[in-house]
């Protein structure tokens, strides 16, 4: 008798091995829980173990995320590597989502524009084009990628100082990356720059 490989989703709605946490092919797919390569059956679909889950969701993550110093906020382990992963992660989510009310895609968006305050001081175009972005496809892009948006509300280098709470280069450039793939998927976001 043939065994077959064991998979499971992760956290994002990916195919993934259950033992490595890395993501399948793009070629398989699923068909209830069981997992095909053409006409060929590969593998079945599971919860796995708990220590499958630990690694299916740090494999996801780039190396996993832990507290910041924020209290409640979460920061990667390695930001720079996660935020790689999630400019290349397609929208190819398997999980099935319930519609959201138009008071949640508001929120969301409202959410995603006051992250951006954080990004002023090293470039204040960045909150320009998160400012210019459609709530509607915020969260069209939050259900396709939601890694994008784990990324961009990374806290590791978010600090309170007597003038408030402020952001780093690297709030920054997980700034960028939203970007980035907010205009890979819709088109250039226009802004008007002002000349001193």
């Amino acid at each position: 008798m043939a065994s077959f490989t064991k998979f499971g989703w992760n956290q994002y709605g990916e195919l993934v091995y259950r033992n490595t946490g890395r993501a399948a092919p793009a070629e398989y797919y699923v068909k209830g829980s069981t997992v095909y390569k053409g006409t060929r059956k590969v593998g079945q679909i599971g919860k796995g173990t708990a220590a499958q889950q630990r690694t299916m969701r740090k494999a996801a993550t780039a190396g996993g995320r832990k507290p910041a110093q924020i209290p409640g906020r979460f920061t990667f382990d390695n930001v720079r590597k996660a935020r790689k992963k999630a400019v290349q992660t397609v929208g190819k989510v398997q999980l099935v989502k319930p519609p959201r009310t138009a008071n949640e895609v508001r929120n969301f968006g409202r959410s995603v524009k006051n992250m951006a305050l954080l990004s002023v001081k090293e470039d204040p175009t960045l909150q320009a084009k998160i400012n210019a972005m459609d709530n509607d496809k915020l969260m069209q892009l939050y259900d396709e990628n939601e890694m994008i948006f784990d990324v961009y509300f990374d806290y590791g280098g978010v600090k309170d100082t007597p003038q408030g709470r402020t952001g780093n280069k690297d709030t920054a450039k997980n700034a960028q990356a939203l970007i980035d793939t907010y205009e890979a998927k819709y088109g250039t976001i226009p802004v008007q720059t002002v000349l001193i």
